[in-house]
């Protein structure tokens, strides 16, 4: 009985590879995009203590500590600090905005990556049930055959029997 040799075997094998790789870079680009949505996260965070103290000092520019006194120049300092607060929680601000682009593209990555995974499992599928189909045609042509000789088997005993009676 001859085996069943797949000809196209060496391509399954490739294409199996292929979609390994595209599980490998869906998993990277999964793991890239949790790593800048925490970014994201700790910025947001960031943006919002910055605010909470910037709001916290300006409704205290105007306190002083038991025994200090209120002067021009520590209420200047004390407004100059707030306007540094002001820049920085702009900036926090900015960065949280490009973040949130970065987290896009990931999500855009992660989505073109998923894309080719699926693509390369389908190529696989097809190229399994044509392989299987092959691989049952070939049995039904050994089982055929197989039915073929013992049909001539059974009719050289049959011809033989007859001219020996």
């Amino acid at each position: 009985m001859a085996k069943f040799r797949f000809r196209l075997q060496p391509l399954l094998d490739s294409l199996l590879d292929k979609k390994e790789q595209a599980a490998k870079a869906l998993a990277e680009r999964r793991k890239e995009l949790l790593a800048e949505q925490q970014m994201l996260e700790q910025m947001k965070q960031r943006v919002q203590e910055l605010a909470a103290k910037r709001e916290d000092l300006r409704r205290r520019v105007l306190e002083t500590a038991p025994g200090e006194q209120l002067t021009g120049s520590l209420i200047q300092r004390r407004r100059d600090y707030l306007e540094v607060l002001k820049q920085d929680l702009d900036t926090a601000r900015d960065g949280v905005f490009s973040q949130k682009l970065a987290v896009e593209e990931a999500e855009e990555r992660v989505a073109h990556a998923q894309a080719a995974l699926l693509q390369a499992q389908r190529d696989v599928e097809v190229l399994n049930k044509y392989r299987e189909r092959l691989e049952q045609r070939h049995r039904r042509e050994i089982e055929r055959q197989e039915e073929l000789e013992q049909d001539e088997i059974g009719s050289m005993l049959f011809m033989t029997r007859r001219r020996t009676s």
